[in-house]
Parts: structure tokens; sequence; C-alpha cells
């Protein structure tokens, strides 16, 4: 085998490997990231000319904590016609945090029979030792009205 063929098939071979070996890890790290929080806003049930509530929970993952500094939001941007919602902006105060969960309770009044949808844009953030995140995610809960 000539010299210049087998300095090209270390090279294959040596590329090939590192890129096995990249691989991984930054499919680790998009999963971390993802572990970072888990998110929900509950559906829920209302009966017309009644009040309820939804809750929209924030859970830190493992190694992570709710960030108390960051002026945290949750705006509601779509609640359909069968149910009302009066406050459609929530912030600081409204986000009350117990252990690694923090949650925003909102009002809903049942308006007229059906099913709605209400969809909001939350913004948060959690941090770990070694740096803050910065999430904005849009949520969405059924809300069955009878």
């Amino acid at each position: 085998m000539n010299r210049f063929v087998e300095s090209s098939l270390i090279a294959a071979t040596a590329l090939v490997l590192l890129g096995v070996l990249a691989f991984p890890a930054m499919a680790d790290e998009k999963k971390d990231k993802n572990a970072a929080y888990a998110i929900a806003l509950d559906s829920g049930a209302v009966a017309v000319g009644k009040d309820g509530k939804l809750t929209l929970a924030i859970t830190a993952g493992k190694g992570y904590k709710w960030n108390k500094q960051f002026p945290a939001s949750f705006k509601i941007t779509t609640t359909g016609e069968a149910a009302n919602v009066a406050n459609k902006d929530f912030r600081a105060p409204a986000f009350k945090t117990e252990g690694k969960t923090t949650a925003v309770q909102v009002p809903i009044a049942g308006a007229s029979s059906g099913q709605t949808t209400l969809e909001g844009k939350v913004r948060f953030s959690v941090c770990n030792e070694e740096a803050c995140i910065v999430k904005s995610e849009t949520v969405r809960a059924t809300i069955q009205v009878d």
C-alpha cells in the first residue's frame, strides 16, 4: 500500500471516530437542556356561569432551580368564546414557588357551553451552578364548559 493511500485511510478513520464520539455528546447536551425544566398548563372543566381555574406549572429539572430574579411572565393570547379570562397578563407576585415547582393560577369563567382552547406565552428562567436558561414557551389547554 502506498503512503498516500495509507495516510488517507488513517485520516478517514480518525474523522469517523471523531464523528462517532461527537454525536453522543451533542445528544446528551440537548437532553440536558430539555431536562432543565418541565412545563404544563392543565386542561380543565367549568360550568356555564361558574368560576374555575387552570394551573400553569413549571418544574425545575435535576440540578436546576427557579430564577427568582428573572421577571417571569405569562400572557394569555387566545381564549375562545366558551370561557372568559379576566386577567390575561401574569407577572412576579402571581408566580408562587413551592419546592422545585413554580405555579400560576389562571381564573376562568364559563361563558357558554362548548370546548375552547386557552393559549398563552410564558417567559421564565431556571438556573444551575454554571448558567441560567431563559425560555419563552407557548402553552395550550383545552377547557370544557358545560
